[in-house]
């Protein structure tokens, strides 16, 4: 099935797109050796795990951070250690934006435009190219609607509720599945797992990741509160995100 899938020229010009991406994210991994925006607080996060310090950003989830935890402990405390995996992660997403647009729509090159303009969009790329959080829940979700489409629905539950533990914003892909899901109307009953699992996996699942990154077990909705209250007064009027805010006014302050 993969051998046939690879007979196609579009999908052999989709695997280069990604090569590319991959190589140029490879050059420029290491030209900044000090922290970007809010790696300031997630390398420090990830260092904590590591060295089993008290964390000080709790209202994201764990797991965003456990992947950064790795990279470093696998490469080091530099910029592979801390944005490898962050690389790794955006070049599958780019597989996966393009086999989810295969699966849309019948057009046999719709998709490799798409992917085109995915994987070089700003935002997407740069992205990619440091250890934040974002990189992470947006591959998770785009691989949780992959899985939906092809009927993989306790699967996709699963891998949403990972898409949320990396990062909150991961949620809107449970408004993006269902939505298409009642549009279609095909497998109606059989959805109902994807919507079942969803919930239940993410509320089973955080007090194990918390455990890794915290060494405690601590109640799901406790957990959840604290999130929710603590980002929902997070401004950047009373942030101490000090890059950011500096580059907000001054946009040139990090050249």
């Amino acid at each position: 099935m993969l051998f046939d899938w690879l007979k196609q020229r579009e999908n052999i010009l989709a695997l280069c797109i990604a090569l590319v991406v991959l190589v140029l994210h490879l050059i420029i991994i290491d030209q900044v050796d000090r922290n970007m925006f809010d790696e300031a607080h997630y390398i420090p996060e990830a260092k904590a795990i590591l060295e089993g310090g008290e964390l000080g950003n709790l209202e994201h989830p764990p797991l965003g951070k456990l992947f950064i935890a790795a990279g470093i402990d696998l490469f080091g405390d530099n910029p592979w250690g801390w944005r490898t995996f962050s690389v790794l992660f955006g070049v599958a997403s780019i597989i996966l934006f393009y086999l989810i647009c295969q699966n849309l729509t019948s057009n046999r090159y719709i998709p490799l435009i798409a992917t085109f303009i995915f994987a070089f969009e700003n935002q997407s790329f740069v992205q990619s190219s440091v250890a934040m959080l974002d990189v992470y829940g947006l591959t998770l979700l785009l691989a949780s609607f992959w899985l939906y489409l092809r009927g993989n629905y306790i699967s996709s539950g699963i891998v949403l509720a990972l898409s949320v533990l990396a990062k909150l914003s991961g949620v809107i892909g449970v408004v993006a599945i269902i939505g298409h899901w009642l549009v279609r109307r095909n497998e109606k009953w059989k959805g109902l797992k994807f919507v079942i699992v969803s919930p239940l996996a993410f509320i089973l699942l955080m007090p194990a990741l918390d455990w890794l990154a915290i060494g405690s077990l601590e109640c799901p909705w406790d957990r959840i509160g604290f999130m929710r209250e603590n980002l929902s007064v997070l401004t950047f009027s009373n942030t101490t995100h000090d890059q950011m805010k500096k580059f907000l006014h001054n946009p040139l302050s990090l050249q």
